[in-house]
């Protein structure tokens, strides 16, 4: 597609699929809100086509071709994605739905939006596009074009149908133009946490830093990962970030990966619940099957295995006693919080024998 003029088309557009979703700057796009229902008072237009496909290629050729002058271009003002075109016919009818002035731009309220939505029956798919212009040149050249028949249909203001249709296409496009979570945060989510709580949280970080293993380990070989802008740093522990900074895990990795361990070390524990707080030093895992099971099932190399391990020792994530109350409670994890932080008091993590002592470390906070 050619165009005349200044500017071409990539110095004003972006994609969503550029869009870094472990980035805080993910969420900081340009957000929409939707006009009071209350208050809007515009009739929604339902116009058929003949050929979607055509449709779609001429509104977004017609918005490109607007946003190109000098006048309204401004770099990534317009967001263009894939709309997979190629799933639909050549000549597949559908329909335009047009909701006119029923968006905003957050930061400028007073500057009113359309969304416009193609429709295919039988295709799952929403197609949409949105534009602060008016509309009628718009529609002038989908018409031009023979994009759009000339029978229209209007759902007025009062009709329960135009309640219905507004409020799905509102909040359609609102959620479509709204970064998703990273999926490795999405599959985290759908993961019972099974993770004891740090203990000692207010020492967590001190911990970690004075450990000479975990100092030595990486020491010199490389930088930590910079989580600063991380989108999903809040969710962690200070003393986790740092501990995912140094593995070069970011932090929904890190969060999807310990979902992971502990939901098999819990399917492990209650297997072999006898052998926790038995005679002899009994235990469920010893350290080198945690370590094991994470190159098996990571596929990572034994030392950084180890160091993750380790780390975790550290913070107490796992002493097998802490299991014992959800045990007891047969996994009914939302009643044992109280004896949790009972067993907590009792609980010592002898790093420092096993590990040495050490200065504390400096510039590894994620």
């Amino acid at each position: 597609m050619k165009f005349g003029g200044p500017l071409h088309y990539t110095t004003f557009t972006c994609s969503g699929g550029n869009i870094d979703l472990n980035s805080a700057t993910s969420t900081q796009t340009c957000g929409f809100s939707v006009v009071d229902r209350k208050f809007y008072e515009k009739p929604l237009h339902i116009i058929p086509t003949a050929n979607a496909v055509a449709l779609c290629l001429h509104t977004k050729q017609w918005l490109l071709d607007q946003f190109r002058h000098p006048d309204l271009s401004a770099p990534n003002i317009l967001r263009v994605d894939s709309q997979n075109l190629h799933e639909l016919g050549r000549m597949s009818k559908g329909y335009l739905v047009i909701v006119q002035d029923s968006i905003y731009l957050d930061q400028h309220p007073e500057i009113l939006g359309t969304i416009l939505a193609v429709s295919v029956p039988k295709d799952p798919n929403l197609r949409l596009f949105y534009t602060i212009l008016p509309i009628a040149h718009l529609l002038r050249h989908l018409s031009h074009n023979n994009c759009l028949k000339e029978t229209a249909k209007s759902i007025s203001l009062r009709s329960k149908h135009h309640t219905r249709l507004f409020h799905f296409l509102t909040e359609t496009f609102l959620a479509s133009t709204t970064p998703p979570h990273h999926p490795d945060y999405i599959a985290a989510e759908q993961i019972t946490d099974y993770c004891p709580s740090i203990i000692d949280p207010t020492t967590a970080f001190s911990r970690l830093e004075s450990n000479e293993t975990l100092y030595f380990a990486t020491s010199g070989i490389s930088e930590p990962l910079d989580l600063s802008k991380d989108r999903y740093t809040h969710i962690l522990h200070p003393a986790e970030s740092s501990l995912a900074a140094d593995l070069k895990l970011a932090c929904s990795a890190y969060l999807l990966l310990k979902r992971k361990f502990f939901q098999a070390f819990w399917k492990e524990c209650i297997a072999h619940k006898g052998r926790i707080g038995g005679d002899g030093n009994s235990r469920v895992r010893t350290e080198h099957a945690h370590e094991v099971w994470l190159v098996e099932e990571m596929k990572w190399k034994v030392g950084r295995a180890r160091r993750l391990v380790l780390g975790w020792r550290i913070l107490g994530f796992l002493e097998e006693r802490r299991f014992l109350p959800w045990l007891r409670e047969g996994g009914m994890l939302e009643k044992v919080g109280r004896r949790e932080t009972e067993e907590d008091d009792v609980v010592v993590i002898d790093e420092q024998t096993s590990s040495g002592r050490g200065g504390r470390r400096s510039g590894r906070r994620g």
